[in-house]
């Protein structure tokens, strides 16, 4: 899926939403962990504005606990369509963890199209291979 500029933006905005991770995951901060990590790979892209999640972490998840619940994997997504439009925010990366995998979602909020990819990870390279692979989706 190509980044195109927005009508409303010179730059589209993008969010990168903490990645879900089984309740059996070992390692319970490593979707926060691959979070940050994939918000620091996107910051490089020239063609996007503004992905900083925690700017927005309140009107995303309103308590606490909702954002915890949804880190655990034991809550639903929230409803991108409706937060896209309502925090003028275009792009939208979310996934779920699963041992040495994560199935990554690019949800383009304009045009109403989601596309998954499945990228496998590990921490022997460094998340090299992750961090090439994803760059290439």
């Amino acid at each position: 899926m190509g980044l195109t500029v927005s009508s409303k933006h010179r730059k589209p905005r993008a969010i990168v939403l903490p990645m879900r991770i089984s309740s059996s995951n070992q390692m319970p901060g490593i979707g926060l962990a691959f979070h940050f990590l994939i918000g620091n790979i996107l910051v490089l892209n020239c063609r996007l504005d503004e992905m900083w999640f925690g700017w927005r972490v309140k009107s995303i998840f309103p308590e606490k606990e909702r954002l915890i619940s949804y880190c655990r994997g034991d809550s639903p997504e929230p409803d991108i369509f409706q937060l896209g439009q309502q925090e003028d925010i275009r792009f939208w990366f979310s996934g779920h963890m699963e041992n040495q995998k994560i199935l990554i979602s690019l949800t383009d909020v304009e045009v109403q199209k989601n596309q998954t990819e499945s990228i496998l990870f590990s921490g022997q390279d460094h998340y090299l291979r992750f961090r090439s692979r994803f760059l290439d989706w």
